[in-house]
């Protein structure tokens, strides 16, 4: 929303309208025959107050003048009556009137009188509205932070009690989130306003509600909708009374979209109506922002004397809301208001203080009794609590030794399991086979073809029986972790080597992309078991043919080293459950068994040698594995 317009917003209602002429005259007919009560009210009460207040804010939107005369009016006799509610109303139109001059920071005065007496009085609404008028003035001087704070001091002030001046003051938080270039917020606030206005059947407001909206799309540059808008607005007046001030800024704001959209001509229509109805309205507030802008014009179509004169035009009448002197005003407020919040909370806490200092001594009597009891039960407390620290400790050190058993229960069995049916079956062939040479019943050829499968047959044994006997000591507490420098090219050599026989029987190509020293800090052992797991497995699951590859990269201070398959790859549920305790054993593409127990160790030894161990796969298209280790020793 245009930020000349928002200096009027804070005003509680605003019913002067204009175009078409019956409306004028029903306007016109309204304020002659509030005038002529006036002057026929020949008591000096406080009727009359409101009579005047009522007279000075209904001419705000067409003649500050007389704004200014009624106002003054109403402060006099207020203060003859010592009517608060209606000196304060002055007060705030007489801010109103000097902020349409120029935004004087007099207004700044007039509103903290106004604000003294509403609170005072406990007039909420009033209250809220006059913090709104601050919000407004601070939002004029691009002080955003400030501006926000008075407006939601006004929210909270009224806490939705009346529906009329939560309109004005969420049409302003639309303002503050708009000037922030925050659109989504200030869609939602204008939004929010407009059906406030719906619903209350203020025409005003609700033209004012499409011309807010057509300036945030204005500011994203969607035209189109910004026009719509517009034009909706100015709809309004062919049927509802509505204001000068609205159909004034809306046509500045459509001169602003034709002159954006480079329709000079339109550009300069708007202007020219938006000038002439903020003279009808004896107001200087916005010309200069007017006259700049036809001076623009003027210098677009290379008309130097008419670009002369409204550039002169716009100087003198520019708003000396930015002057020194305003702003020092402006300063001196804000330094107010935050030390009227820091009084405010002092006072609080004063009498909160208070209130506590009367409870202490009511309660001081039952706390002499009540230490006299905690003496005597103290004593037994503290003999209480040292028997329960003890059972507490001791159900501690049963609860360790129980997990403990549970743990070791639970390696015992899959130790049996293992031993009886992953190492019993494979030796029991070899015994079968060994017994059928030793009857004659194979050839020397035979014998021959079978070796290689034996000798597959027995390295997997001793694969597995190596693995159980590392995994059992480290189970057991009864295996000793020596990490030092190692080759990781090395060991990978050493253990391809071994199971070079089952890579060949199935026609496998392995690719070992480690061609220079990789250096880690781990233990041998472990690192071997790792290796030859991970490699047997890949292995395993790689196809007739198939190809697996080892890599490695160094990044952060560790070793990754990856071994991939072109096998069968595996699901992500496989994949996310694959180092569980519970993970089960799968048979390689060859039928090949294992103990389902070899990932679980891979990440039980990369995890005590600093690193980690994880794998990637989708079904049919292979699997690769990861583990890390460090290449220094840990500080």
């Amino acid at each position: 929303m245009l930020k000349r317009f928002r200096a009027s917003i804070f005003l509680t209602a605003i019913y002067i309208c204009i175009l078409p002429a019956q409306i004028v005259l029903a306007q016109t007919t309204e304020l002659d025959s509030l005038k002529r009560a006036i002057g026929e009210n020949r008591k000096a009460d406080t009727s009359k107050v409101d009579q005047l207040n009522q007279m000075a804010y209904k001419s705000y939107t067409y003649d500050v003048e007389t704004l200014g005369k009624y106002s003054k009016l109403a402060l006099d006799l207020s203060r003859k009556l010592n009517y608060p509610k209606g000196e304060g109303m002055a007060y705030k139109n007489l801010a109103l009137r000097f902020m349409l001059m120029h935004g004087d920071g007099t207004a700044l005065t007039y509103l903290n009188r106004a604000l003294k007496i509403f609170i005072s009085i406990k007039d909420r609404v009033n209250t809220a509205s006059t913090y709104n008028a601050f919000g407004n003035y601070y939002a004029r001087l691009n002080d955003h932070s400030q501006a926000y704070a008075y407006f939601s001091k006004a929210l909270l002030v009224l806490n939705h009690s009346n529906k009329y001046q939560e309109m004005i003051t969420t049409i302003n938080m639309g303002n503050h989130f708009e000037d922030l270039r925050q659109h989504d917020k200030a869609i939602y606030y204008y939004t929010k306003a407009l059906e406030l206005a719906r619903a209350k059947k203020n025409y005003s407001y609700e033209a004012a509600g499409y011309m807010n909206l057509a300036s945030v799309y204005t500011g994203i540059e969607d035209y189109k909708k910004a026009v719509e808008l517009c034009l909706q607005a100015l709809d309004m007046n062919k049927h509802h009374p509505v204001t000068y001030r609205e159909i004034e800024a809306t046509n500045f704001l459509l001169g602003d979209i034709m002159f954006k959209t480079r329709q000079y001509d339109k550009a300069r229509v708007y202007y020219t109506k938006s000038e002439r109805l903020i003279k009808q309205m004896k107001s200087r507030e916005n010309l200069a922002d007017i006259y700049l802008k036809l001076f623009q014009l003027d210098s677009i179509s290379n008309n130097a004397a008419g670009a002369l004169k409204n550039y002169q035009l716009h100087v003198k009448y520019k708003d000396s809301l930015f002057n020194q002197n305003n702003l020092r005003m402006a300063a001196l407020y804000k330094i107010k208001f935050d030390v009227e919040q820091h009084e405010a909370e002092n006072k609080r806490l004063k009498i909160l203080e208070e209130k506590n200092a009367t409870t202490i001594k009511s309660q001081r009597a039952m706390l002499a009794i009540a230490i006299v009891c905690l003496l005597i039960i103290g004593a037994g407390i503290v003999y209480l609590r040292k028997i329960n620290y003890k059972i507490k400790a001791r159900n501690r050190v049963i609860s360790v030794q129980n997990q403990l058993l549970e743990s070791n229960d639970k390696v015992k069995d899959q130790l049996f399991t293992v031993v009886s049916h992953d190492l019993r079956s494979p030796v029991a062939q070899i015994v079968s086979l060994l017994n059928v040479w030793e009857m004659g019943d194979l050839s020397n050829e035979e014998v021959a073809a079978l070796i290689p499968r034996i000798k597959n047959a027995t390295n997997n044994t001793l694969q597995i029986m190596d693995g159980l006997l590392v995994w059992s000591k480290k189970q057991l507490q009864g295996y000793k972790f020596n990490p030092e420098k190692l080759d990781v090219n090395i060991l990978t050599s050493e253990v391809t080597e071994n199971i070079q026989s089952a890579i060949t029987g199935k026609h496998q190509l392995l690719v070992n992309r480690l061609t220079s020293p990789v250096a880690v800090f781990a233990d041998k052992e472990m690192v071997t078991v790792i290796l030859r797991n991970l490699l047997a497995n890949a292995t395993k699951f790689a196809p007739d043919g198939g190809t697996i590859t080892i890599n490695t990269i160094e990044a952060d201070g560790f070793i990754t080293v990856s071994i991939a398959d072109t096998g069968v790859g595996m699901s992500s549920a496989k994949v996310k459950n694959l180092f569980n305790q519970a993970s089960s054993s799968t048979l390689g593409t060859a039928g090949e068994k294992g103990t389902g127990l070899g990932l679980k160790l891979c990440k039980d030894f990369t995890e005590m040698n600093g690193g980690r161990i994880w794998a990637e796969s989708k079904e049919g298209e292979g699997s690769t594995f990861f583990f890390s280790l460090p290449t220094q020793e840990p500080i």
